[in-house]
């Protein structure tokens, strides 16, 4: 490259890493482009223009920006981690793990802080694809540099409960919510845990806590009036199912929760009207419940549809 094209592209690269940290990724993009084109030629221009389509969420033309670079030189940390994100973010979940390995095995050497994020998003997809107890490692990893972050604590609780490990995931979602008191999906999911174990009073204070610190989130009620509902408290089953219709109306399941507190009031014909709307939004309801519902009401409907038998604590969110 003669050295007028190579200040005319130093210039396109240095215009483009403006804009680039400027968050105008489309300008650029163009800048990177034009300096590429002009010969310059270096694994960074590749990087930060890849880096660029991956901030725009374009996976797939990263992924070729971050293998150039690799090609040019296989020894670069970032470029493993930004193409684990592409791979990841493109729903190839195993070359992902591969990348962050590879980010991980360069940076061995150096403070293990380098490399937290790649543990973690390791850990992350390995429980994805089934492996919790490797993900479990990646996540023991994570906290042991960082203590209060409630990430991980949040995720190997995930895993655990994947593992069918209940009393090891509810201490690790205890422990999410001590290290971050407004980690509101930490007492959803928790809550969600005590309604399978049968504890429903502790199920209704994770919910109520959810709902104090986001009065505006529907599962947490529809949630909350199942505590209600399992202990034959139904009119305010009730009252909390019609807080979360109202939020968010286009839910089957406060719908059929909602049916199955009518129904227990005999309230058969509003009961009905809710197995309807609940129907509409896609939900499979028990034909145990039907059954019962023809017989107690009066009313013969739905004989000629099929319904699932919907399984005690699948219509709750989560």
């Amino acid at each position: 490259m003669d050295p007028k094209s190579f200040d005319k592209a130093l210039d396109c690269f240095i215009a483009g890493t403006r804009a680039y940290k400027k968050g105008r990724l489309d300008k650029a993009i163009l800048c990177y482009t034009t300096a590429l084109e002009l010969g310059l030629n270096y694994p960074v221009v590749y990087l930060l223009r890849g880096d660029s389509y991956l901030r725009k969420k374009e996976p797939v033309i990263a992924l070729a920006d971050f293998t150039r670079v690799i090609e040019l030189n296989p020894d670069i940390p970032a470029v493993y981690f930004r193409r684990g994100r592409a791979h990841h973010k493109n729903g190839d979940n195993y070359n992902a793990i591969a990348d962050y390995t590879r980010f991980i095995e360069i940076l061995w050497d150096e403070p293990i802080t380098f490399a937290i994020h790649a543990f973690f998003n390791r850990g992350l997809l390995y429980s994805e694809i089934g492996l919790q107890d490797k993900a479990i490692e990646d996540f023991k990893t994570v906290m042991k540099t960082n203590p209060k972050d409630p990430k991980p604590y949040y995720d190997m609780a995930l895993a655990y409960q994947r593992k069918n490990m209940p009393d090891r995931a509810l201490a690790l979602y205890t422990k999410a919510t001590l290290a971050d008191p407004k980690y509101q999906d930490a007492y959803i999911n928790r809550g969600n845990l005590y309604l399978k174990m049968k504890k429903y009073r502790e199920a209704f204070s994770d919910f109520s806590r959810t709902i104090r610190l986001s009065p505006k989130i529907s599962v947490a009620y529809n949630n909350r009036g199942l505590a209600h509902y399992y202990r034959k408290r139904y009119k305010k089953a009730i009252a909390d199912y019609n807080k979360a219709i109202k939020l968010d109306s286009k839910s089957s399941n406060p719908y059929y929760n909602r049916s199955l507190a009518f129904a227990a009031v005999g309230d058969y014909s509003r009961a009905w009207h809710d197995v309807h709307e609940a129907i509409k939004l896609g939900a499979d309801i028990d034909p145990v419940f039907l059954k019962d519902l023809r017989k107690y009401s009066g009313r013969n409907e739905l004989n000629a549809r099929k319904h699932i038998l919907t399984k005690e604590g699948s219509n709750a969110n989560g």
